[in-house]
């Protein structure tokens, strides 16, 4: 129920409550549109902008309150520059509405009349005539009770009639999808401290079913799945069609929710299910469902969370073979929903242009000077906190070559950057695809760097040793050089990649963390830096985060160094830094004694 006594302000939002029953929904600050549908609240706000004094309106409306919707009769007057709004949805024979109500108008009645009387500067006579407008206004609400009560009663009836359409589904006689929400938060107030189990069930192939008998024998088919739901015994349970080929069970009144209480669920669903096909016109139809379960009470507290999260568990269930199903896993949707606002993030990166370049140096492992930089992505959006994070989504979305592209374009509006990298290296990202898709590198622009820029080849687990091939060879016409990032990882055909002989190779984090301790990763390693080194390759060891690791990666041979430990990340390129090249000779003198 949601009975209120409110002022507006002229944009549609709350600017006083002077009485309500349901402080959550109707509260100082709430706003018209997310009260109501946008249509609505457009009306609503049009009436209060332009609707001239003592005028009242009657309007019929749905207030949304969570995933559900409360129906109310909206009073809509304007007295003396003030929108009141009075909403009826109780039913009398609970509550003393009217009689609240009109307390709380008599109440705003006399504030206006003591602010009239306080404010007004036109004389006795304008004052008088203000009291007897104000005064008219209050009898014809007070005469208007009749009408709001005859009102409220056929909003109930009306309320009464569209429960009892959308309580079955027609076809299944199941609980519709309207009024599955209000059956289960009957179930949990009737036994708020028990808890629950929702089973989101959706059918296999019902496309299939459709397509080979039919729409009439798809309906059948469906027919006969919700008998078969209906007979199952389960206790304090709700048997739902959701909405085409999906279906629900609620089950309500659990004391705990132990692991054999989902198995016991899904067979008990296999029994009465699966076990026969469904016969149309004699031929059987194999029954296959998948299913996913969430706890309310445990997973959630909130309906709407309940089933969002059975439906996310039933999805993984189809996903990983059908004919099962999954329990609800909060790490699991977690990293689906950051996965899904970080599609929607790199999409905005694109559409923003929000994109600009730090620089980490690269350290020669001989005398610790700056070889070069590596030129890394970074972005103001919250989703992205590296480099990598930014690629890895781009890829994922199928929109590399446009972030990569927009790298190009934006590192090489940076004019002053050939001076100041002199004769070091530039090491820029870019995407196993042809460069010559990127105009940036065959233009003019590309002369700022053209003799020391790299291309890191990314994701090179996506393409074949023959396609690193071609753009060295293609590198060597356009005046840059190749590395391949991330080698050694095993994701991808390593001794094929070297084999191409390009001008670096990184060997990334993931490896350079566990290099100290790991005899075996380091044989490996050592044996890939001397075949790097036979043919020409240099090696580089990034990701460096301590000193036994820097210590390791100069005793292992390598060229050169990256990492924190050694330098952060700058927006400007990094000077000489006299206290890494002194640490690095320090760890090659150690490195040496060994």
């Amino acid at each position: 129920m949601a009975n209120f006594l409110v002022l507006f302000d002229s944009r549609g939002t709350i600017e006083e409550v002077k009485w309500t029953t349901d402080s959550q929904l109707i509260f100082r600050g709430q706003s018209l549109e997310v009260l109501l549908e946008k249509d609505k609240a457009a009306e609503i706000k049009n009436f209060l902008e332009t609707s001239p004094a003592n005028n009242l309106q009657q309007r019929t409306l749905q207030l949304k309150k969570g995933s559900n919707y409360v129906q109310v009769s909206l009073y809509l007057i304007k007295i003396q520059n003030k929108n009141l709004g009075i909403g009826i949805s109780g039913k009398r024979a609970e509550e003393p509405v009217i009689e609240e109500l009109l307390k709380a108008y008599n109440e705003l009645f006399n504030e206006l009349r003591r602010e009239i009387k306080k404010n007004s500067q036109s004389g006795e006579e304008r004052v008088q005539e203000q009291f007897e407008e104000l005064q008219k206004l209050n009898n014809e609400l007070n005469n208007t009770r009749r009408k709001i009560e005859k009102a409220n009663i056929n909003l109930q009836q009306l309320n009464r009639n569209l429960q009892t359409k959308l309580m079955k589904d027609p076809l299944t006689g199941l609980v519709g999808r309207y009024q599955f929400w209000i059956g289960i938060r009957g179930m949990i107030d009737n036994d708020p401290e028990k808890m629950g189990i929702f089973v989101y069930i959706d059918v296999d192939d019902f496309k299939e079913i459709n397509d080979t008998f039919g729409h009439v024998g798809g309906d059948q088919f469906l027919i006969e799945i919700g008998e078969r739901l209906k007979a199952i015994p389960f206790e304090d349970s709700m048997k739902i069609r959701i909405s085409g080929d999906e279906f629900g069970i609620y089950i309500h009144g659990l004391e705990r929710v132990e692991e054999r209480d989902f198995q016991k669920i899904w067979e008990e669903i296999e029994k009465y299910l699966l076990a026969e096909p469904v016969m149309f016109n004699q031929i059987p139809i194999t029954v296959s469902i998948s299913a996913g379960m969430a706890v309310y009470g445990a997973d959630t507290g909130e309906i709407e969370e309940l089933i969002e999260y059975a439906d996310f568990a039933m999805y993984r269930a189809k996903n990983e073979g059908k004919t099962s199903y999954r329990k609800f896993n909060q790490k699991e949707f977690e990293a689906k929903r950051l996965m899904k606002e970080q599609s929607r993030a790199v999409k905005e990166v694109l559409e923003k242009r929000d994109l600009y370049h730090v620089y980490q140096p690269i350290f020669s492992a001989v005398n610790g000077r700056i070889f070069g930089y590596a030129a890394l992505m970074r972005t103001n959006n919250d989703y992205f906190r590296d480099t990598r994070d930014l690629i890895e989504n781009a890829f994922r979305e199928n929109l590399y070559i446009e972030l990569d592209l927009l790298s190009f374009e934006k590192l090489f509006q940076e004019k002053e950057l050939s001076d100041q990298l002199g004769e070091k290296m530039l090491f820029v990202s870019h995407g196993p695809y042809s460069f010559q898709q990127n105009q940036a590198i065959k233009s003019r622009k590309a002369g700022l760097v053209k003799n020391n820029l790299i291309l890191e080849i990314v994701e090179a687990q996506m393409v074949k040793p023959e396609f690193i091939s071609r753009i060295i060879r293609n590198g060597k016409k356009y005046g840059f050089r190749v590395s391949v990032s991330n080698f050694a990882s095993g994701d991808f055909d390593d001794l094929g990649i070297l084999a191409t002989s390009p001008a670096f190779i990184k060997i990334g984090r993931e490896i350079t963390e566990n290099l100290p301790r790991n005899r075996e990763l380091q044989e490996k390693i050592k044996r890939i830096v001397g075949y790097a080194h036979s043919q020409g390759t240099r090696v580089i060891l990034e990701g460096i985060e301590t000193r036994e690791e820097m210590e390791t990666g100069i005793r292992l041979n390598f060229d050169f160094l990256q990492g924190f430990y050694l330098a952060s990340p700058k927006r400007e390129l990094p000077r000489e830094m006299e206290k890494t090249t002194r640490a690095i000779l320090s760890g090659k003198k150690g490195s040496e004694r060994k």
